[in-house]
């Protein structure tokens, strides 16, 4: 007997095998020869051999019968283009070939296929469709963030021949390497047919790392049954298991070629993959006894789950009964009804009594006629936290999803105890009471979603870690609870996307009559010391009799008490706190705030409900912690360095000029040459031949600043920066550079910098700069954080080394090592300030900052830090704080201003700000206890030169790692 499964892809439900073979084969000269034809390098196979006296051919040959075609080899539509993925770093993909670039409306892939018969056919879509960046913190989209596994379900078009197109909704696949299969059925009449797929979702091809797009691997086609009649339905769910073929733990049994001879006490352990949740009846074939008429025991292996999430806690498995039968004459034998969920069941056929000859075990679908589905929003919600919100892609009927159950992930009560915080998490909950017809053990379907990425870490010195580039994810948990009994603490996967939703099954008791089932989170483990736990976002519940004998339906939930506001009065105090400081936050960011506000206001002074109170509390907590900060603008007063190259070397700010050196750093030679300037830019702009470097005085003095350039680049050496800050001295140990071409496969442009202990990479692979064609790059840098612009766009961002300051020189074209640039530069500007995504998209379009006639960035500024000051003050401090701010945002926000009202508001509101009693532990003085200031203190500790007064928090006499640990403590609320 010989089993076959294709290539199923990285993720998704696997291939079913198919039996491509079965029959006796004669051994001929101690060999037996089975052959399997049409064969790919994808495919597995699994053989069976017993002995039998049946005689056999003197070979197998056999295939099977899924139709595979690659998007390779199929018509590419638009834009769209085939990837080879033969490379040994490139993850499997099929036929090692993918076609992507299928980026704006109309590119795509048409398929030709021809099919034998006619009927319905399960087609499965091979695919991936990679995630769009966000910030690596707020997970907010950003192009120049990182891959957190944020992904989003894709419409995208099927139409086959030429009928009308069809929209398939494709989920997520986290990375492009990732592959997975969408199924569907369609008709298709035997012969030659075209299926054609294509995006549909909007013009992405300029978007970079926000793009939401598919790459396609192939399809396949199999057979399901002949259109209009019940063929296709009948039959297509049912599974069967042969005990002789797959028992994984059997006692006091022996195998035969079609049977399992089993005897008093023996236990057959085997797995029961069921193609789709619902009830299978199940029988066993039964051939005969020996000696006594047996008794047979099917049951099914439930999970013992821990009362809470505690690492030590413990979990088992035990087995609970679901049919039974004493067979007498051969034939076969019903055991029972059970409810299955999709995929893999352990189960035990147990024989308790006299022995028997057992063949296949065969599981007939009969549906989940009779089961219930309850809406989450028919559920009672109790607590400050959990509430209802719509959701497009939720699989509830009302499209309403129940979120945030559990304490609020936000770490905000630092005062209380382990078992406090337990309490206050386990007062969040939700409760359904359901009716049961029967007590028995029912299988309750738990339909959720969660998409929660690695929190945010806190790292031993106080600062906080995301890992650059792993997708690291949260299996959340719940609690469920069955009429107030132990709880089981229930784990759900990851499912990549808050569009796309699983199903956990879980066995409960329910008595006869009503019985109530609560849902909390005990954040009883916490993956991160700054964020909470919290349940998954739960769409709808299913509840079923483990054998079908009893019936469940829900009871309209009661009235809860009045709803609690607390949250939501906190939240508004918060927002009448941030109203003073309005002016220092973006336009859309504070009226995201306001309007959230409002709707609260309306709530707390209407009659609504708990999820009404707790989802308005929400909304208005999110968007206060979205408020965005204005950048103070950069100015023409920060600009340290700019060469037009207008036939001149001059730094045209200090009237200092660059020097010629040849082909390398400390080489010497050359002659300045000049070409054709660059796109839109006036004059010429220095030609860069191999032997004509530039080396330029660095007027740098601190680590925030901007660099910005055009560059064509004809020779797109790997490691050469066309701008690199480095030094004679520190040629070894520090250096910059802003290179075209990528090295070890990423592509350009990229920052990479050394600081002599560590080197920094920041790079994106889908922002190749094409050779001979002018780009325009922008790298902004602000204390040890970059982001890299190409053309105005970012397109990443990441840690850099903060050694650009403190290096004597800046090279063009050449480093100390590699082969230098050819090519040609222009337009260098340097800042001394770190510009904004809007001023860096000005810059590229030509429009370098000015200084207005009268300046407000300092007053700006002192409006920032007065923003960020901690609430601990005096009132009288407060007073004047408040009122020196209030003067500070009128006269800012007067367009009729003097500079002199400007500098009397700024200097009144840094006087304010400075008569503010201290906080302890905030050595930079900015105002706020925060990492920074562990930074600093730790940078002091280990020899570093830096400005503070060290503080002894422990009072050991010494300022050491432990006075950090210290802080540490104190910035994160431990302490």
């Amino acid at each position: 007997k010989v089993y076959g499964v294709g290539y199923s892809g990285q993720m998704g439900i696997t291939s079913q095998p198919q039996v491509i073979y079965d029959g006796p084969v004669q051994v001929v000269d101690n060999t037996l020869t089975v052959t399997v034809t049409g064969t790919d390098e994808m495919d597995a196979y699994y053989a069976v051999f017993t002995p039998t006296d049946r005689a056999g051919e003197a070979s197998a040959v056999c295939s099977m019968s899924t139709l595979s075609y690659e998007a390779e080899d199929a018509a590419l539509l638009g834009g769209a283009q085939v990837y080879t993925k033969t490379g040994t770093n490139d993850m499997a993909t099929s036929g090692r070939a993918i076609v992507g670039n299928i980026n704006n409306n109309g590119d795509g892939v048409q398929f030709t296929v021809d099919v034998p018969e006619t009927g319905v056919y399960e087609l499965d879509l091979f695919y991936s469709i990679q995630a769009p960046f966000v910030d690596a913190e707020t997970l907010e989209p950003d192009g120049a963030g990182q891959n957190r596994a944020i992904g989003q379900t894709l419409p995208f078009g099927m139409q086959i021949d030429d009928l009308d197109q069809q929209v398939l909704y494709l989920e997520t696949t986290v990375k492009w390497d990732y592959k997975t299969h969408h199924d569907i059925d369609v008709y298709l009449t035997e012969g030659e047919h075209t299926i054609t797929f294509t995006h549909i979702n909007g013009d992405q091809g300029s978007l970079g790392n926000l793009q939401l797009v598919a790459n396609v691997d192939k399809i396949d086609l199999d057979f399901v049954g002949v259109a209009d009649t019940d063929q296709i339905a009948e039959g297509r769910n049912d599974f069967t298991v042969s005990l002789n073929e797959a028992v994984r733990k059997s006692t006091n049994a022996s195998v035969s070629a079609q049977s399992l001879q089993t005897s008093t006490g023996n236990v057959t352990q085997f797995t029961a993959v069921a193609p789709q949740t619902g009830y299978y009846q199940v029988s066993v074939q039964f051939w005969d006894w020996i000696d006594a008429q047996p008794t047979l025991n099917l049951s099914l292996q439930g999970i013992d789950y821990a009362a809470d999430a505690d690492s030590y806690s413990t979990v088992s498995t035990y087995y609970t009964p679901v049919g039974s039968a004493s067979p007498a004459a051969s034939g076969a034998v019903e055991l029972g009804t059970v409810y299955l969920p999709q995929g893999a069941s352990t189960m035990q056929l147990a024989t308790t009594a006299g022995d028997a000859i057992l063949g296949d075990v065969t599981f007939t679908y009969l549906g989940t006629e009779g089961v219930p589905s309850i809406n989450a929003s028919e559920l009672t919600i109790y607590g400050t936290n959990p509430y209802l919100e719509e959701q497009e892609y939720a699989q509830s009927s009302d499209g309403l999803v129940l979120t945030q159950l559990g304490i609020g992930q936000d770490v905000s009560r630092s005062d209380l105890t382990d078992e406090e915080n337990k309490q206050l998490a386990e007062s969040n909950y939700a409760e359904v009471t359901v009716d049961a017809s029967a007590a028995g053990v029912y299988s309750l379907g738990i339909t959720y979603s969660n998409d929660e990425p690695a929190p945010v870490m806190l790292k031993a010195d106080g600062t906080t870690y995301v890992h650059p580039y792993n997708v690291d994810l949260v299996e959340r948990y719940m609690q469920v609870s069955v009429n107030g009994g132990e709880p089981e603490t229930v784990y759900f996967r990851n499912t990549y996307s808050w569009d796309s939703y699983r199903t956990v099954e879980v066995l409960v008791t329910l008595e006869e009559g009503e019985n109530t089932i609560r849902f909390y989170n005990d954040n009883s483990y916490q993956f991160s010391s700054l964020v909470n736990s919290t349940a998954p976002v739960i769409s709808n519940l299913t509840i079923a009799s483990l054998t079908g004998f009893g019936s469940v339906a829900a009871v309209p939930g009661q009235d809860t008490a009045q709803a609690d506001t607390s949250r939501l009065e906190s939240k508004l105090a918060q927002y009448a706190e941030r109203q003073t400081y309005e002016v220092v936050y973006t336009s859309d960011s504070w009226a995201a705030v306001e309007q959230a506000a409002q709707t609260a206001q309306a709530l707390l002074d209407s009659d609504a409900t708990q999820a009404e109170i707790n989802k308005a509390a929400a909304g208005l907590s999110d968007a206060l912690d979205l408020l965005t900060e204005v950048s103070v603008p950069v100015t023409e007063e920060n600009l340290l360095a700019y060469y037009s190259f207008d036939g001149t070397l001059e730094n045209s700010v200090d009237g200092s000029t660059g020097e010629v050196v040849g082909s390398r750093a400390n080489g010497s030679g050359g002659e300045a040459a000049y070409t054709e300037g660059a796109n839109g830019a006036t004059g010429s702009a220095y030609q860069l031949t191999g032997s004509n470097g530039l080396k330029l005085d660095n007027p740098l003095t601190g680590e925030e600043y901007t660099v910005s350039f055009w560059l064509k680049d004809d020779n797109a050496p790997a490691y050469t920066g066309a701008v690199f800050f480095c030094d004679d001295n520190d040629r070894d140990n520090r250096w910059v550079s802003i290179t075209p071409s990528g090295w070890l496969g990423h592509l350009g442009p990229m920052v990479w910098s050394f600081n002599g202990g560590t080197y920094y990479d920041n790079y994106n692979d889908t922002a190749q700069m094409q050779q001979g064609v002018w780009t325009h790059i922008t790298v902004t840098a602000n204390n040890g954080q970059a982001t890299v612009y190409v053309n105005g766009n970012a397109i990443c961002s990441g840690s850099i080394a903060q050694v650009a300051s403190k290096v004597d020189n800046i090279f063009l074209g050449v480093n100390y090592w590699d082969t230098a640039i050819q090519g040609a530069m222009d337009e260098l500007y340097l800042y001394n300030r770190a510009m904004s995504a809007q001023e860096v998209a000005a810059l590229y379009q030509g429009n370098a900052p000015t200084t207005p006639e009268v300046n407000k960035s300092q007053l700006l500024d002192a409006m920032l830090q007065a923003s960020r000051l901690d609430s601990s003050m005096t009132e009288d401090q407060q007073a004047n704080l408040l009122a020196a701010m209030e003067t500070a945002s009128a006269v800012y926000q007067n367009p009729s201003a003097t500079q002199q009202q400007v500098d009397d508001a700024d200097q009144a509101l840094r006087e304010a700000i400075a008569a503010v009693q201290p906080i302890e532990g905030d050595l930079n003085d900015d105002g706020v206890l925060d990492v920074l200031d562990v930074m600093t203190l730790a940078q002091y500790v280990v020899g570093k030169p830096v400005d503070i007064t060290p503080v002894d928090f422990t009072g050991d006499g010494e300022v050491d790692v432990l006075d950090v640990m210290t802080l540490a403590q104190m910035v994160n609320g431990s302490l």
